[in-house]
């Protein structure tokens, strides 16, 4: 039978021979561990190219655009942590049979996870040089958002984009702490507990750093 257009442009004939065969996995749930990963893998993958979109638009002083491309990312990073959330529904002795297939992999080995944090400072460094152009102080940013409209909603966009984005790697921690233990090693040898740090490390710090700055000339009291 021949392929629909569909199937040809989703390449769904490819994409549906990336699971291991039926008849070889090693319980019934791996086929759900193993999509979920890749889909997982396909959507960081998506992220990396609209981070790259957002350097090139922001660039052109497109920051209308940059910013539809952030929420854009934000909204993806909504999907992966309902993912996670999907993973949860996996227990610890129906996962272990499958961890002997994966060896002593890790999250933290994602090329699309490592691509995000990769690209995360040149995003930034895309941004600096724009308010930098723009000879605006990140903190007169915040403190007249009206007068910087759409630097304003660039900063938003981006911390919008970090948030989530730790929000996900804290799921990641929790999911690997319910169904492996906290004390378990990875390949490189840093057991999983170490994720519970590494999931409240900013893409895009100073963003951060800078709330604490405008709360500290409004309200010094604090």
């Amino acid at each position: 039978m021949a392929l629909t257009d569909y199937e040809k442009y989703v390449n769904t004939e490819a994409l549906l021979a990336c699971q291991r065969p039926i008849a070889s996995l090693v319980n019934t749930h791996e086929l759900f561990f193993q999509v979920t990963h890749q889909a997982m893998e396909l959507w960081t993958k998506v992220i990396g190219y609209e981070f790259s979109v957002v350097i090139a638009e922001i660039g052109k002083d497109e920051l209308h655009e940059a910013t539809l491309r952030l929420h854009r990312i934000r909204e993806i990073e909504r999907v992966l942590v309902d993912q996670m959330a999907a993973m949860d529904t996996l227990s610890p002795a129906d996962y272990h049979p499958i961890r002997m297939t994966l060896g002593h992999g890790s999250g933290q080995e994602s090329p699309g996870f490592n691509s995000i944090l990769r690209q995360a400072p040149s995003v930034y460094e895309a941004f600096e040089a724009r308010r930098q152009a723009a000879g605006i102080a990140l903190l007169d940013i915040h403190r007249d958002r009206r007068a910087h409209e759409a630097l304003y909603a660039l900063v938003q966009g981006l911390m919008d984009v970090d948030s989530w984005f730790q929000r996900f790697r804290e799921a990641h921690y929790h999911l690997v702490k319910r169904v492996i233990g906290s004390e378990v090693r990875s390949l490189r040898g840093v057991p999983a507990s170490r994720l519970e740090h590494t999931s409240r490390e900013a893409l895009f710090p100073e963003l951060w750093r800078v709330v604490n700055e405008v709360t500290r000339l409004d309200w010094p009291s604090y």
